[in-house]
This record gives structure tokens, sequence and C-alpha cells, in this order.
């Protein structure tokens, strides 16, 4: 059995745990959110402190949410355009391919799944490369890969998934993150985002807690997103929505509370957002 040391890889099994939870609830037949195999297969196989991601039921029920909308993202505009290519940046363990790959199998779509080298290291032990999914070393501040993709997919549209990435990073830096992506062209960009609040620790986030990792930017919605990124790319806001406002009854009676408030109240904890870059 794999195990992961380093606090920061540590990571990326807080939204395998929660998605190989979801998934064992579906074989039960409840209602689950998504269904993912390989999931369930990487936690019976990688070592972790999983008992920590278990008290966080807002983390569970968010990472499941957030993996849904990004799938129903990939799903669009897979059906919308006839070749479309699928970067998933900073990728970790993440199987959005093998959650799609049945529905989507007739379809001109390739996915590619980013990460640093030790990451990939992890995870080409586990996922095998095809004709339409490939791993490979890529780091988000260098765009020599994104232009590689690029030059391979002349003809193709982009969606790039920044999956819980962009809350690590300060805004400078978030900028240059989405000014390497926007060598891509006309590229939709969706993106999950950290409120203030939660960013500056007026509501304590108990798992990042646990591992003791900080958030280094906090951003309100799609208007203070699109407001960051104004004066180095042109930006049309495509979608937003935040946390609680669906499965809310899954979050239990704080969730259901809080889903009730307004969406820009809400936003002000997380959203998560979506961005076409015209260029």
């Amino acid at each position: 059995m794999l195990k992961i040391n380093d606090e920061i890889s540590s990571t990326l099994l807080i939204p395998l745990y929660y998605k190989a939870k979801e998934s064992k609830r579906a074989k039960e037949g409840k209602n689950a959110i998504l269904n993912d195999p390989k999931a369930e297969f990487l936690v019976s196989n990688i070592e972790g402190k999983y008992e920590i991601y278990e008290k966080d039921r807002f983390s569970n029920i968010g990472c499941l949410f957030r993996a849904k909308y990004f799938d129903d993202k990939v799903r669009e505009l897979c059906y919308q355009f006839s070749e479309l290519v699928v970067i998933n940046a900073a990728c970790g363990l993440d199987s959005r391919y093998e959650r799609l790959k049945d529905e989507l199998k007739d379809k001109n779509i390739v996915f590619y799944n980013a990460d640093l080298p030790e990451v990939i290291k992890i995870r080409k032990q586990f996922f095998s490369d095809n004709d339409k999914n490939f791993s490979l070393v890529g780091d988000v501040f260098d765009d020599t890969w994104i232009k590689d993709i690029k030059q391979k997919h002349k003809n193709a549209n982009f969606i790039v998934i920044l999956e819980g990435l962009l809350m690590y990073f300060k805004k400078s830096e978030i900028k240059q993150i989405i000014k390497n992506f926007s060598l891509l062209k006309d590229v939709y960009i969706y993106a999950d985002l950290v409120g203030t609040k939660i960013a500056n620790k007026q509501v304590k986030h108990k798992t990042m807690s646990e591992l003791k990792i900080d958030f280094k930017s906090g951003i309100n919605g799609l208007d203070d997103f699109i407001s960051l990124l104004s004066d180095i790319v042109k930006v049309k806001p495509l979608n937003e929505t935040v946390y609680m406002k669906k499965y809310s009854f899954r979050y239990g009676l704080a969730g259901v509370f809080f889903g009730l408030l307004p969406q820009s109240f809400l936003r002000n904890f997380s959203s998560l957002v979506g961005v076409k870059i015209d260029n």
C-alpha cells in the first residue's frame, strides 16, 4: 500500500476520499452526487489519515458538488463543439476521464491531466495513458506544456479546470496562471474560489486547519474574479454558483439554513465560476 507523507501531497487525498465514500453510497442504491469506482480503488491502495476528513461534512459535500459541477461543464462543451480538449490543471488523483468516458466515448474529446512531477509520479502508478487520456508534468507557472498542447490541437476548443488550486496562491500568482492559459484560443476556464470569510479565517475550514494549511487569497465570486483579471485578459462571464444552493440537505440543518441565504452573501465563503477568455 502506498503511503503519502508530505502534508501538501496529502491534500490529494481529501477529494479522493470523499469521492470514494460517495461511490460506495451509489453502490448501496442511495441518492449519490457522483459515482467514482476509480476513487474507491485508489483509497483502498493508498494509506492516509482518512479519519481527519471524516469529520468535515461541509468539505465532503463541497468536494462532491465541485467535481460534479466541473464534470457537467465538460459534458456541456463536449456536446457543443466538434473537438474538445480538457485540461485538468493540478489534477492530483482525479479521475474525471474515468467518470465520463462511457458517456462521451463517441465524442472527439481528449483529456490532459497535469501536475507537478512528484504528483504525476504517484498518478502514473494508478493511471494508464490512452489515445484520449494523458497524464503529464505541467506546472501552471510554466507555459511550455500549454503551448505544446495548443500546437497538437490547432482546431480544438479548450476547457481548463482549476479545481482546488487558486486559493493556495496570491492574487498576483493567480493572474499569471490565467495569463498562461489564455494562450489557448478562446479558452473556457472553470475554477473554484475561496471567499474572504474563509481565506481571512473569519470562518474556520476544519480539514485545512487539521492539516495546518493556509489559503493565500480570497476572491468573492465571479465579479471579483473578473475584476482581478481585467487588466491582463479580455474576460467574458459565463457562470457562477455557490455551495449549499444545491444538495443543501446533505450538509445537515446548517446546510439547509445557509441554502436559504442569498448568493451575494454565500459567495463570500466560496463559489464556483466560469469565464471565457477572448483572444
